[in-house]
């Protein structure tokens, strides 16, 4: 049985309404997906909101695109924050007993030791 011109087009567009229903839907489960990970994970979830603006969100996503690539991407990132290493302390403050990696910024403490005429080997925790 052949279509005629007109109920083809009239399939052509239930079926374009299904996909679009469809797609909404995918990305709902896929949206809760991504915040049941987020939350498990301990991240707060407005950080997701001032990463990438909604405009250009929506202009990279494909109509029917699968969204794996971005659950891989976010559940690459939990574990890797996850296993992230701690850094052992290198530096002791004597009189607050706070700690100092040695990377980044200096603290203040280790500042206004250092103006005070000290030295950072004075705050070495391992003097070796």
């Amino acid at each position: 049985m052949a279509l005629s011109l007109k109920d083809a087009v009239a399939t052509r567009v239930l079926l374009d309404e299904h996909i679009a229903v469809l797609q909404a839907e995918q990305k709902e489960e896929l949206l809760q997906q991504v915040q049941s990970l987020i939350e498990k994970s301990g991240f707060d979830t407005s950080i997701l909101t001032t990463l990438v603006p909604q405009q250009e969100v929506d202009a990279t996503v494909k109509p029917g695109k699968k969204y794996t690539d971005s659950i891989n991407l976010l559940k690459g990132l939990i574990r890797w924050q996850q296993r992230k290493k701690q850094l052992k302390p290198k530096y002791r403050d004597p009189i607050t007993c706070a700690t100092h990696s040695g990377r980044g910024k200096k603290s203040l403490w280790m500042i206004e030791h250092e103006n005070n005429g000290g030295s950072l080997e004075d705050l070495l925790i391992d003097k070796d």
